[in-house]
């Protein structure tokens, strides 16, 4: 495909992208994020998706890339946020337990430095609070720019917000920045639970994580678990939380009040 084609299927999904949040099709659905051991709902992990004007829903896959380039992310990603209020506010009406919300944070978001300020203004005009919130980050969206990401990150934690960190254990993702970030949770890559039933090195690795991290006073989350003994195994590892499909895929607004109902 030529440089001239892979501009203009950009531009079509920068112009789809911005059509999608004035149209009033971006939907927020959510993860279910269990505690290993009592299999109560902790979280909500917000993942972001696209309606298409045929009603189809756009993976993420598809538009996040082109967000990230052209800086629509910061809307597409306050767009994001005022929904995931909006559901805490539905929770609160429904007098639903409210697990912790955690709402995913791109790069750029990160090096924003009015980012801060936005999620106040926005958790305030939902009678809200940050403490109501935690945010998944990756390590090289944080390492972009250490130095705002650390103050952003700083300014979130002391009004309560808590720090995820995603795709540990990938390249990504190193020991070391689990003492250069103020994190709280540690979500272990998928890649690892797909194989630990049958790959003693995944086990190892994951025992391993489990051990700096209780030592380092974090949680850590096994991601992508999706049969009965891949959720056996990180049991027995004392991984504290499971997110994947053995649980719950990701579920919509009125699905998941009516999955934590339930539950």
């Amino acid at each position: 495909m030529s440089i001239e084609q892979l501009n203009l299927m950009r531009n079509e999904t920068e112009r789809m992208i911005w059509k999608a949040i004035n149209d009033g099709r971006v939907r927020v659905v959510f993860q279910p994020v269990v505690c290993a051991k009592s299999l109560k709902t902790i979280s909500l992990e917000a993942l972001v998706r696209i309606e298409s004007e045929t009603g189809e829903m756009i993976s993420p896959m598809v538009f996040i890339p082109a967000a990230e380039q052209s800086g629509l992310i910061r809307t597409l990603g306050q767009e994001v946020f005022r929904k995931c209020c909006e559901f805490a506010v539905s929770l609160r009406e429904q007098q639903c337990e409210s697990p912790r919300i955690f709402v995913n944070l791109s790069a750029k978001q990160m090096q924003d430095s009015d980012l801060y300020h936005q999620l106040v203004s926005i958790t305030e005009s939902f009678d809200l609070k940050l403490s109501d919130f935690g945010f998944e980050i990756t390590e090289s969206s944080a390492m972009e720019d250490l130095q705002i990401a650390l103050k952003l990150m700083e300014q979130l934690r002391s009004a309560g917000a808590l720090f995820s960190l995603d795709d540990f254990g990938t390249g990504y993702a190193s020991l070391s920045c689990l003492s250069d970030l103020p994190l709280d949770v540690v979500k272990l890559d998928r890649s690892f639970i797909t194989g630990i039933t049958d790959k003693p090195v995944s086990q190892v690795i994951v025992r391993a994580v489990v051990d700096i991290a209780s030592h380092s006073h974090l949680t850590v989350t096994a991601e992508g678990v999706e049969t009965k003994a891949q959720c056996q195994m990180v049991q027995d590892l004392n991984v504290t939380h499971i997110q994947g499909f053995y649980f719950s895929q990701p579920l919509s607004a009125a699905d998941t009040l009516q999955w934590l109902s339930k539950s």
